[in-house]
């Protein structure tokens, strides 16, 4: 049902995705494809791009919360309606982004446990036997949320594992 003044908020995020999805890696496309036929467009998607409010986009989170939608996934419907909403800004469509005034779903930190050094030679002994080349993470929990992925040769492994380990 597309009104006078524009578009549904359906049809925007459908012809949103059709536009851009040859831009995107088929992983995209698919989390894409399924966070808008089949979360915005059965909840939100009659509603008119011009009458979407952030008190409709927060009811929204809330009913798909209670649907028992992870809070990470909300929080990736978010991301997505926001961006879709974005674009219909800057098309004017919409005077505003009304997404941009919600407060962000907070997607759950994901927990981590460091590996116990004989996981980690049991790693390592399994890498060396196929002839792989290990690759490590490394990450700072302090907050600055820098990382860095890195691949050593055997040799370099070999040593900083020994500086690590043993000295």
């Amino acid at each position: 049902m597309q009104n006078e003044n524009g578009y549904t908020v359906g049809q925007w995020c459908d012809r949103w995705f059709h536009e851009n999805q040859s831009r995107w890696n088929s992983s995209t496309v698919g989390g894409y494809r399924n966070l808008i036929y089949r979360h915005i467009l059965p909840e939100i998607g009659s509603i008119s791009l011009t009458e979407l409010t952030e008190d409709t986009v927060t009811s929204f989170y809330d009913v798909l919360q209670s649907q028992g939608l992870s809070t990470r996934s909300v929080w990736c419907v978010h991301l997505l309606l926001r961006r879709c909403a974005d674009e219909a800004a800057r098309d004017h469509l919409i005077p505003y982004n009304p997404v941009r005034l919600c407060k962000e779903p907070k997607a759950e930190e994901y927990k981590t446990a460091p590996l116990r050094l004989g996981q980690i030679q049991r790693y390592l002994n399994a890498a060396e036997k196929f002839g792989a080349l290990p690759l490590i993470y490394t990450g700072l929990s302090s907050g600055l949320r820098q990382c860095e992925l890195i691949t050593l040769s055997w040799a370099d492994f070999h040593i900083r594992c020994w500086y690590i380990f043993k000295g």
